[in-house]
């Protein structure tokens, strides 16, 4: 049967220019993606991010402005019998996040399940860090808007 996920992500910039993303380790492959998840029945895309923020960060945001959405057909990770749509808002930490941030990817090893999270410069952010080809265009138009095209 196909299936259709809608994932909603948070593009979150600090004050440095730095961009917050999430590695995880999904079916024994380390992934590195921007934050948040899926949406769940009866949620709006806004409420999605507020939940996942809770519970991957214990933190609270505030989702600022739609970024982006896919515009074309694309798989999901986990193979070619589900469609993938995202959806990318801009969105800040309400407070201090609750979670240890880190300079690198990867930095923390963990296993199947569970995520770290890193800042990572937009002058050294490129499309090859991610698998999804969503995430690829959103990290160039992030350099495009950030003038490091």
């Amino acid at each position: 049967m196909n299936r259709i996920s809608v994932r909603i992500y948070a593009i979150v910039i600090n004050e440095n220019k730095e961009l917050l993303l999430s590695d995880e380790f999904v079916y024994a492959t380390e992934v590195t993606k921007f934050p948040g998840g899926g949406l769940e029945f009866g949620e709006s895309p806004r409420e999605t991010l507020v939940r996942e923020f809770k519970e991957e960060m214990d933190s609270n945001c505030e989702v600022l402005d739609h970024f982006y959405t896919t515009e074309v057909f694309q798989n999901g990770f986990v193979g070619t019998s589900v469609q993938l749509v995202a959806v990318y808002f801009t969105a800040k930490f309400v407070g201090t996040p609750r979670v240890p941030i880190h300079r690198a990817r990867f930095a923390v090893p963990f296993k199947q399940g569970g995520n770290s999270f890193w800042w990572c410069p937009i002058e050294k952010l490129t499309p090859d860090l991610f698998r999804v080809e969503s995430d690829k265009i959103v990290v160039k138009k992030i350099r495009e808007t950030f003038g490091f095209s």
